[in-house]
């Protein structure tokens, strides 16, 4: 438990080291310049997929999608990496966290009660 803090820190910090303007500026001119349309629509939903579970900000990169590629193909591409992204929150949370999760619940008098609470009728709640 103590490595996987460790490791979690260190990530923390290499990202909050990295500057998001400069780091979209670049993303953005290789997508004009280097890649083609139909490409970079792949990519722009790649990168936004990617972002969501690893819970970075797309919006910059959604806004400069839809500056390069045009509203409808702009939102259409960060449509798709939203609905993947999302995907994958719901596959990480299901198979691979889940016993983490109710092992956190059980440990908890609160999150118990809550629990059974949903269980038995959550929209009362």
């Amino acid at each position: 438990a103590a490595a996987a803090a460790l490791c979690l820190a260190a990530v923390v910090r290499a990202f909050s080291q990295l500057s998001v303007t400069q780091r979209t500026r670049w993303v953005l001119h290789w997508l004009d310049t280097a890649v083609p349309s139909g490409l970079g629509c792949v990519c722009v939903a790649g990168f936004t997929a990617l972002g969501t579970p690893l819970m970075l900000t797309t919006t910059p990169l959604n806004v400069g999608a839809g500056a390069l590629y045009g509203v409808w193909l702009g939102t259409a591409a960060t449509l798709v990496g939203a609905v993947a992204g999302a995907w994958l929150c719901f596959v990480i949370a299901r198979f691979w966290a889940r016993e983490w999760v109710q092992r956190k619940i059980r440990e908890s008098s609160s999150l118990t009660a809550l629990d059974h609470a949903l269980v038995r009728g959550g929209a009362g709640i």
